[in-house]
């Protein structure tokens, strides 16, 4: 039997270990770099994932305890990677009490649709429809978030506005073009002043002609403004936004563009940083709203840096599976985990991240998809509202 700070060593490694290398994962995704490269760091990232394990097994097994403390390479390996273990706990405490999650004002009403036993298990091709028998897996469950969200800088005449915010729903023929419709149905029943779509729109080419019987069934008094993401690109970028602009939605990435409503003034530039690229700038123009359209959150700094007011993005998924009391692991960021999903305040700049309403992968484990449907109020209003 090892003595105990052995073990103690051994298992604060094999943490430090995967923080390691799924946090180098999670970065590769999120710079930018070509696909391919990408996606041949993250199979490299797989290979060193279970290496030292499997080395440290072989050990164990050809000469027991004594073997694996007399590798000087595992044990050096071990000493380096038990410390990111004592981190990555520390930094979980220190996301948790940040403040630009306690600084948040905002009160939130859900309600989860089951789509499955409407549409079946038919739905989905023969790959995906094995997941979504999997119990507990909440790919098909959307929910719909009526959040009451505050900004420090609001007019009296824009409370009350209503944006209905879509992004990562992914439309790739993995799912029939039904489940799209449906969440399209109840953005569009909700009733919102300006739809938001934030990117990872269709995910393959043979797609693009559900755009018109999806997204096509939505519509707004004050317009529909997206962006693209990074999986957009590996399609035929282009058709999306020539087939988007064709049922007159807006460009933002493109354009900015400014509003009117009830005598106040909004702006809305986007940002595709960092796969299409440059974003749009506000204008040295005065606004009431100052709105960003971003794919990826990681332009928090950016949106606040441009004096924005508000930044609505997605691609993270929320982490797609959520470990209680861990929460997400694998997100594309390079900010790790810590814009996952949720709101987040930095100064007068306040951001939503969207779990988005659909995925890449036919499987969501403690975090459905999300329908966000936003009103926006004065401080004062929610002042007593903190974050749920």
């Amino acid at each position: 039997m090892p003595p105990l700070p052995l073990l103690v060593l051994i298992g604060l490694a094999c943490i430090g270990h995967v923080v390691f290398w799924v946090g180098f994962v999670n970065r590769t995704h999120a710079c930018g770099w070509n696909h391919r490269v990408v996606d041949a760091l993250t199979a490299t990232s797989a290979v060193m994932l279970v290496a030292p394990p499997l080395a440290a097994a072989w050990l164990y097994w050809s000469g027991g305890w004594p073997a694996l403390q007399q590798s000087m390479l595992l044990s050096a390996y071990a000493w380096v990677m038990a410390p990111l273990a004592v981190f990555a706990a520390v930094h979980q405490v220190w996301l948790a009490v940040h403040p630009e999650r306690r600084t948040v004002h905002k009160q939130v009403q859900a309600k989860r649709l089951d789509f499955l036993p409407e549409l079946g298990l038919e739905i989905a091709r023969p790959v995906p429809r094995m997941f979504l028998r999997i119990p507990g897996n909440q790919a098909l469950q959307l929910s719909v978030e009526e959040m009451s969200l505050a900004l420090p800088r609001l007019p009296a005449g824009l409370a009350g506005l209503k944006i209905a915010l879509l992004a990562d729903l992914h439309i790739s023929g993995r799912f029939g073009v039904e489940l799209y419709k449906r969440a399209m149905d109840q953005a569009a029943a909700s009733r919102p002043d300006l739809v938001v779509l934030a990117g990872d729109l269709i995910e393959k080419d043979h797609c693009l002609p559900w755009v018109n019987e999806t997204y096509g069934k939505l519509s707004a008094p004050l317009g529909v403004y997206y962006v693209l993401g990074n999986h957009d690109k590996k399609a035929d970028h282009p058709g999306i936004r020539a087939a988007l602009d064709a049922l007159g939605f807006v460009d933002v990435s493109r354009q900015a563009v400014r509003l009117d409503h009830h005598g106040e003034s909004i702006e809305i530039v986007g940002n595709e940083l960092p796969w299409f690229g440059p974003p749009t700038t506000f204008s040295d123009q005065p606004a009431s709203l100052r709105l960003v359209v971003a794919h990826n959150p990681d332009q928090f700094g950016w949106a606040v840096a441009h004096d924005a007011d508000l930044i609505l993005a997605g691609h993270n998924h929320g982490g797609q599976v959520r470990f209680p009391p861990i929460g997400p692991v694998l997100t594309p960021s390079l900010h790790g985990t810590r814009y996952a999903c949720g709101t987040f305040r930095r100064g007068d700049t306040v951001m939503h991240v969207t779990r988005g309403a659909g995925s890449l992968a036919p499987f969501r484990f403690f975090c459905p998809p999300e329908l966000t449907l936003i009103t926006l109020q004065q401080q004062t209003s929610l002042s007593g509202a903190m974050p749920v």
